[in-house]
C-alpha cells in the first residue's frame, strides 16, 4: 500500500503537534542522555522550530510522523533534531524526510551524534553517504552541551 508523504513547515498554527512529539523524542532520547521527567511527568525540552531555526514535519496519509529542525552553527546548517515515530521507522520516511530537508537549504551541512547514539551514527552514515555518492567527511568536535561528537560534513546542491 503506498504512503502518501508530504512535508510541511511547523508553524504557530500546528506546533501542537510539536509539543507532543518533542516529549517522545526526550523521553526516547532519555536512555542516552540520562534526562529524567519532572514530578508531572514530562522532560524539560531544548529543541526549538523558530526562527532563526526551521522546523518540518513529515506527514504520511495527514498524520505526522516525524520532524526535523534544522539549525545554522559556525556558517554550515546543521540537522539541530531529527525525529521519526517508532511505528514509521524502517520504511524509508527518515531518509524521505532527510533528503527533503537537504535539499531545502543547498549548501553547507553537518549533523552531529553522541558517541553512544550507535543506530543515529549508523543512520546518517548510511544517508549522509547515498546523499552525497558517499562525498562527505567525519570527525569528531566538541559540543558545549554533549561534549565529544561524532559529526559528518558535506554539501547540498
Amino acid at each position: 500500500m503506498a504512503m502518501n508523504t508530504k512535508i510541511i513547515p511547523i508553524t504557530s498554527t500546528n506546533s501542537h503537534i510539536f509539543e507532543v512529539f518533542e516529549q517522545d523524542y526526550e523521553a526516547e532520547f532519555s536512555a542516552i542522555t540520562r534526562k529524567e521527567p519532572n514530578p508531572e511527568g514530562r522532560f524539560a525540552t531544548e529543541a526549538d522550530w523558530q526562527a532563526p531555526n526551521n522546523g518540518y514535519y513529515l506527514f504520511i496519509d495527514d498524520r505526522p510522523a516525524g520532524f526535523a529542525i534544522r539549525a545554522i552553527i559556525d556558517g554550515r546548517s546543521d540537522v539541530a533534531e531529527f525525529f521519526i515515530l517508532p511505528c514509521y521507522r524502517k520504511k524509508g520516511l527518515g531518509k524521505e524526510l532527510a533528503f527533503a530537508i537537504f535539499d531545502l537549504f543547498p549548501g553547507p551541512w553537518q549533523v552531529r551524534q553522541i558517541p553512544t547514539a550507535k543506530e543515529a551514527i549508523v543512520f546518517w552514515r548510511a544517508i549522509i553517504g547515498e546523499y552525497t555518492h558517499k562525498n562527505y567527511t567525519e570527525d569528531q568536535t566538541h559540543d558545549p552541551h554533549y561534549g565529544t561528537v561524532i559529526r559528518q560534513l558535506f554539501y547540498s546542491t
